[in-house]
């Protein structure tokens, strides 16, 4: 009897199982506004020397918006970029503060140096509903292992949040110039009323 080649045998087809390797979105997602849960305002200081700064009423857009964070390397070096803020390499983050103490420091500091001083305020609860992401700066620096490069255990950035890439004009609540919420040389009187005018702002926006 002749044998049959292993060749020309019909085999049924064996199942091939292919799990493509999972991307960092699906490893860590991203985290958004409505996971955040933020009930206060996004405060952002900036002035016509920013490298980020409103575009009319369409939008904010990052130095870096076409950039992908879709490996974990790309994600920990883009944020260790942007942790040193004197750093002016372009990253896909736009960064806004919940806190008006460190929103006045910012812009006391910036006003001395660069001038005239503009603050724009948008709503998170705006950005979730539109599913667009939204990051703790100090989640976000821990997950990828950035250190803190001022040494001090994350306490400059407990109240930073990263927009990815873009704004839309539709979370804008508006933009207002320094020098109409208080004059900038008068320090405890800017604290006081700008942390009223934060209040007024929160109360606003959430009041539903």
């Amino acid at each position: 009897m002749a044998q049959v080649s292993i060749l020309t045998q019909d085999i049924a087809p064996i199942p091939l199982e292919y799990a493509p390797a999972p991307t960092e979105d699906e490893m860590h997602p991203w985290y958004q506004a409505s996971h955040l849960g933020l009930d206060q305002p996004l405060l952002r200081v900036w002035d016509c020397h920013s490298g980020v700064k409103p575009t009319s009423t369409i939008g904010m857009y990052s130095r870096c918006s076409s950039q992908l964070l879709d490996t974990f390397e790309t994600g920990a070096i883009s944020l260790a970029i942007h942790a040193h803020h004197g750093d002016q390499a372009p990253t896909p983050y736009i960064s806004f503060t919940t806190s008006p103490g460190a929103a006045q420091r910012f812009a006391k500091v910036k006003a001395w140096k660069r001038g005239s001083q503009m603050l724009t305020v948008i709503n998170p609860r705006v950005r979730a509903a539109k599913g667009r992401h939204l990051l703790s700066m100090v989640s976000e620096m821990r997950y990828y292992g950035v250190r803190d490069p001022l040494g001090m255990s994350y306490e400059d950035y407990q109240d930073e949040y990263l927009c990815l890439w873009v704004v839309s004009g539709e979370e804008f609540v508006g933009h207002w110039e320094w020098g109409e919420l208080a004059k900038i040389d008068d320090y405890p009187f800017l604290s006081n009323q700008f942390i009223e005018f934060s209040g007024f702002l929160a109360r606003y926006i959430f009041k539903c």
